[in-house]
């Protein structure tokens, strides 16, 4: 269904994360790997990396990109976070970071400013966005009138 819905998508399988890496203008994580192993060399200029699970990316990588996003400062500087454990050893800070998500919405920082940035946004998750994306499911099943409906109580 998801090709016959984009005929024009090429989809290249590759031997390795890194060969895959290497080539990718967009870096979505989505592992459950408890140790990095994406180092910053493996990003190409221009690459914007959504650092969704978590541990794959090195923590050089937060140091050497042009720019880290977070969607709340807070909660990306928990106990035991990459962000937070740079921030304990004295290699990152607030002031190093190029701004909060919803900076950027409304226009208070810039995203992207030149082709070859490196960018890195580092979500640790917010109810908020959770209920968003919970709500459009929803009315998307509804509009299929697809689902179940579950009592609450």
């Amino acid at each position: 269904m998801f090709l016959s819905e984009y005929p024009n998508l090429e989809i290249e399988i590759h031997d390795s994360a890194k060969s895959a890496i290497q080539q990718a203008d967009v870096l979505i994580t989505c592992t459950v790997s408890d140790k990095p192993y994406i180092p910053f060399e493996w990003l190409k200029k221009g690459c914007f990396v959504s650092n969704i699970s978590i541990m794959d990316i090195e923590p050089e990588v937060f140091l050497k990109v042009d720019k880290v996003i977070v969607d709340d400062w807070d909660q990306s500087n928990r106990e035991k976070k990459v962000i937070n454990v740079l921030v304990e050893d004295g290699l990152f800070s607030r002031e190093k970071l190029h701004a909060e998500l919803g900076d950027i919405i409304i226009g208070h920082k810039n995203g992207r400013e030149h082709e070859d940035e490196i960018i890195l946004l580092n979500p640790m998750g917010m109810a908020i966005d959770d209920i968003v994306c919970a709500k459009w499911f929803f009315n998307a099943a509804q509009e299929q009138n697809v689902g179940t409906v579950l009592p609450l109580l």
